[in-house]
């Protein structure tokens, strides 16, 4: 009997974390499966952006990693290049998810030149505040 109950409890969990395409505000497909709660969250933020607000309260650590973040930036390029999002939407996206540590960058020092290494929000931030103190 255990056995039966834990392997209706992992089959339940499959279920769970199953994978799909998503169908982007009934305009188009991502390229890659992501998970219900993703392609809720990306048609969220589509509605959200697409009606003027803010993409950058969109950013989220699931939003802008692994299939949720490749889906995300797909729907934005997608949404930029159809005139439904305004060009630079995508730019402010990453900007927020670096400022959140959940993506890279390369970093902008003391307005004067770009790291040639890729780093969060967190790291750029120091690098700039031990800058400006030897400056």
């Amino acid at each position: 009997m255990k056995f039966l109950q834990a392997t209706i409890l992992l089959a339940s969990a499959s279920l769970a974390q199953a994978q799909e395409i998503c169908r982007v505000l009934d305009a188009f497909d991502t390229e890659n499966a992501v998970s219900a709660s993703c392609c809720t969250a990306i048609n969220t933020a589509g509605g959200s952006v697409a009606g003027g607000g803010a993409v950058t309260s969109h950013a989220t650590s699931d939003t802008c990693q692994s299939e949720c973040g490749t889906a995300t930036m797909y729907a934005l390029a997608t949404g930029e290049a159809a005139s439904v999002l305004a060009a630079g939407t995508q730019d402010d996206f990453v900007a927020a998810c670096v400022a959140g540590d959940w993506m890279v960058d390369t970093c902008r020092v003391l307005d004067a030149f770009d790291t040639t290494t890729e780093v969060g929000g967190t790291c750029c931030a120091a690098i700039n505040t031990a800058g400006g103190s030897v400056a």
